[in-house]
Formats: structure tokens, C-alpha cells, sequence
């Protein structure tokens, strides 16, 4: 109905609101888009709905090795960490750790640690471009995403099923100095949502600590 068109669009405007403290959380974002789901999305989407059990994330160096070996102990799917501190805290000494781990348990460790502090998903299409190199597969990143919230997901799952066919590489991959609420952080958190269920791959983020 004219309603139901009315309030899809106005819950997709708000999980885009130009100022943070208009936009819809997570929370209220599903409770927005759920009604307007196939039975399908709804299946991917009931995945995403406790983001803050499905993905380990740490401030400093305190919690590293717990969250790490968390992290490795599980069976399958995507491992992700993100790192938070100032400049200089130490954040990418971190990283380099734990891509020495994730080597030891068996991932390859492709192109190391990697700038990203441009934000966007180019870093990706490299990643995509190095796999290629080694005559595995074919990747290129789908068509630019949307600035809509609830259609970027929809880019992510495009992404994330791109990433589904590197699993048997059990790619270890690192993103250095990654801007707050960017591209490549919203995907890196879309991934370590999903889980057991996300693509066989670890993913370490750093990013800069809130002001």
C-alpha cells in the first residue's frame, strides 16, 4: 500500500541520516526493513540480529590473546578482530602479531598488512587481483554500492559471496587504519557478523579510537 511504501522509505532514510544521532541503530534498522523482507533476506538478515555476540572486537593490547584464540578455535566460517586505539598505540604491531598467528594456524597470509586508510573497497579489488595471480579464480567487485544503508547490505552480501568461493584459500587478511564507519569498515563488520556462516577467512581491522 501507499503506507507501507511510506514507512520503507522513511526507515531507509533514516538508516542513512546524514547526522549520527538521527540515525537508526542496527536494532531499529531490522525492525524497519523485517516487515518488508522475503522469507529468504529474512533468513540472512535473523544472522546479523546480535551483532555484538558474533564478532570479537578489543580496545589496546589487553584482550589481544583472548580475543585471538576465540578467534582460531572456531570451527569454520569468518574470524574477525578489529583493533581501536590512538595513533600510536600500537595497533599495527598488533596486526603484524596476529597474521604471525593466523600463519601458524594454517591461513595464507597474502600481501600483509595493508594500507586502507583511503577507506574504500579499492584494497579489496587488490585482494581480488593477487588471487587471480595465483590462477585460482576469477573476482572483480560488484557495481558500486548505494549510499542507502539497507541497499549497501545488500552490496555486501554481493561481496560476501564473491569472498565464498576464496574458502579454500583460508585467506588471512589485514586492513591497516581503517576511517570509522567507511566502506571497508562497514564490510569488515558485516563479515565478522556472519560467523560460522561467512566465508572461510580471518579479518583484522584497525581502526582509529572514537574522539
Amino acid at each position: 500500500s501507499d503506507l507501507q511504501t511510506k514507512d520503507l522509505r522513511e526507515a531507509i532514510h533514516r538508516m542513512g541520516h546524514s547526522d549520527p544521532q538521527k540515525r537508526a541503530s542496527a536494532a531499529e534498522a531490522f525492525e524497519a526493513l523485517w516487515p518488508y523482507c522475503t522469507a529468504e533476506a529474512q533468513a540472512r538478515l535473523q544472522l546479523l540480529r546480535n551483532q555484538d555476540a558474533l564478532f570479537s572486537s578489543f580496545v589496546g593490547h589487553q584482550h589481544l590473546q583472548q580475543a585471538a584464540r576465540q578467534c582460531f578455535q572456531q570451527n569454520a566460517g569468518s574470524r574477525f578482530l578489529e583493533i581501536r586505539g590512538n595513533p600510536g598505540s600500537g595497533k599495527t604491531a598488533a596486526a603484524t602479531e596476529l597474521l604471525k598467528r593466523a600463519a601458524e594456524q594454517g591461513f595464507l597470509v597474502l600481501g600483509g598488512i595493508r594500507d586502507a586508510s583511503l577507506g574504500d573497497l579499492s584494497v579489496l579489488q587488490r585482494v581480488f587481483s593477487e588471487v587471480s595471480k595465483l590462477g585460482m579464480v576469477e573476482l572483480h567487485l560488484p557495481n558500486a554500492a548505494s549510499k542507502s544503508l539497507g541497499l549497501r547490505w545488500g552490496y555486501y552480501q554481493q561481496l560476501v559471496e564473491q569472498l565464498q568461493q576464496l574458502s579454500p584459500l583460508r585467506l588471512a587478511l589485514v586492513f591497516d587504519d581503517v576511517p570509522l564507519h567507511s566502506p571497508l569498515y562497514e564490510l569488515g563488520r558485516f563479515i565478522g557478523q556472519l560467523g560460522a556462516a561467512g566465508p572461510e577467512l580471518f579479518w583484522v581491522q584497525t581502526v582509529a579510537a572514537d574522539k
